[in-house]
């Protein structure tokens, strides 16, 4: 595949059934990977309105990596800001809220570029820090986070234990 074939831009409000079918399939393998965690599917992750207020909030935002007109992965963002505390420095970071591709696209560099947008994002906000999250079973998803440059900044452990 062509990476100048794939294109990144801001979500529109025209894409929201294209965006909820994505955070559907990211949802759908992390319920599979993680059953103990999930319940069962919903008919969708974010409401329309959610979705409207999040392309009209300036601390937000949805990016869309699309080939050929068709939507084939998201990335969506938000600004958290702390004032810090008598432990913690004051803060402002972008944080990835959720980043999918499809997995046909896998290895073709879209999520690279959607992790681009990000970076630049960051800058035109003024903000210097991104942070994301990933499950441990999502391995393909660390790697591309490290391969562009993430460090782990945490690690939440866990264990279930029979009540």
């Amino acid at each position: 595949m062509n990476k100048s074939k794939i294109t990144i831009r801001p979500a529109e409000k025209d894409d929201y059934k294209f965006v909820n079918a994505l955070y559907l399939k990211s949802y759908n393998n992390d319920s599979k990977a993680m059953p103990d965690t999930y319940n069962k599917m919903p008919e969708l992750i974010i409401s329309c309105d959610e979705f409207f207020d999040i392309i009209d909030d300036n601390s937000w935002d949805i990016f869309v990596a699309e080939i050929s007109g068709k939507i084939i992965g998201i990335v969506c963002l938000s600004i958290e800001v702390s004032k810090g505390d008598i432990f913690t420095q004051p803060y402002k970071r972008v944080v990835i809220e959720e980043l999918y591709f499809d997995n046909r696209y896998t290895n073709h560099g879209v999520g690279a570029m959607l992790l681009g947008y990000v970076e630049k994002w960051a800058k035109e906000k003024g903000v210097g820090n991104i942070t994301a999250m990933t499950y441990a079973y999502n391995k393909k998803n660390y790697k591309l986070f490290e391969k562009c440059g993430f460090a782990p900044f945490s690690i939440r452990m866990n264990k279930t234990v029979k009540p």
